[in-house]
C-alpha cells in the first residue's frame, strides 16, 4: 500500500500511546474504511500493537455495512506472505470472523449496532465505521460497550465516518469536543457558504482527490454541480 499524506497523519495520531481514541472525519471515497481495515489486519497479525490474544471488533450500523470493512480485511490479507496466510482462518457465515494463529494469536469479527451483542468482550482494537449513520440509541449503547471493553486491556478505538448531518449527531460531538486521549482529524471546508463546486473547499473535504484516491477533482465538481 502506498499511503497518502493524510493517511500517514492519521496513523501517527492513532499510534501515539497517549491516544486511546482516534477520530477521522472525511468525505466518502477517501479510503477511510480501507485504512481502518489495514490497521486492523496489522494488529491482528501482531505487526502493530502486538498484544497477546488480540481481539478486533469491526462495528457498523448493520451487518451489511460491517461486511464492507471485513471484505477489505480479507482482501488485504491476501497480500501477506504465504506463511502468514496459512495461519489465517476466515468464516463467511452469518458471523463474519477471521482468526490468526501466529504471534500470540488474534481474531477479528463484525458486529452490528446492538450493544448487547458484545457484553463480556475484551477488545484490543475497535473500528467504528460510518459512526454518523448509526441509530442514535442503539449506536450510543454499542459505542459505550466497546469503550468500556477497550478499557480492560488499554485498547484503541478508531472512529471513522463522513460528517454528521447536525451538531447533535454523536459523531459530530467526537469531532467538535477536545477530549484527553483523543486524536481528531477532521477534513472539511475551512469556509462555509462557498459554491458547491469550489475547488479549494472540495479538496479540503476530499484530500484523496489530489493523491490519486477516489474521484478526481473534476468528477467531484461535476457531481457538486448536478
Amino acid at each position: 500500500i502506498r499511503l497518502a499524506s493524510y493517511q500517514k497523519d492519521f496513523i501517527r495520531g492513532c499510534s501515539d500511546p497517549a491516544n486511546m481514541i482516534a477520530v477521522l472525519s472525511i468525505a466518502r471515497g477517501n479510503a477511510k474504511t480501507c485504512l481502518g481495515a489495514a490497521l486492523a489486519l496489522a494488529h491482528m497479525v501482531g505487526k502493530w500493537m502486538p498484544t497477546p490474544q488480540r481481539e478486533i471488533l469491526l462495528a457498523a450500523k448493520n451487518r451489511d455495512q460491517a461486511k464492507v470493512a471485513f471484505r477489505y480485511l480479507v482482501g488485504l490479507s491476501q497480500s501477506l506472505p504465504k506463511a502468514e496466510r496459512d495461519q489465517i482462518a476466515t468464516r463467511h457465515g452469518y458471523k463474519l470472523e477471521m482468526d490468526f494463529k501466529g504471534r500470540g494469536g488474534g481474531e477479528a469479527r463484525c458486529i452490528p449496532a446492538d450493544g448487547a451483542s458484545i457484553l463480556g468482550t475484551s477488545p484490543t482494537l475497535a473500528l467504528l465505521d460510518e459512526r454518523a449513520a448509526w441509530p442514535a440509541e442503539k449506536g450510543d449503547d454499542l459505542e459505550n460497550a466497546i469503550l468500556s471493553g477497550l478499557g480492560k486491556r488499554n485498547g484503541k478505538c478508531l472512529i471513522l465516518s463522513t460528517a454528521g448531518d447536525n451538531d447533535a449527531n454523536a459523531f459530530s460531538r467526537w469531532c467538535d469536543e477536545d477530549l484527553d486521549g483523543t486524536y481528531r482529524q477532521v477534513h472539511e471546508p475551512s469556509e462555509q457558504g462557498l459554491p458547491a463546486d469550489d475547488a479549494e473547499s472540495i479538496l479540503e473535504a476530499n484530500p484523496g482527490a489530489s493523491e490519486g484516491i477516489g474521484p478526481s477533482l473534476e468528477r467531484l465538481q461535476a457531481q457538486a454541480r448536478r
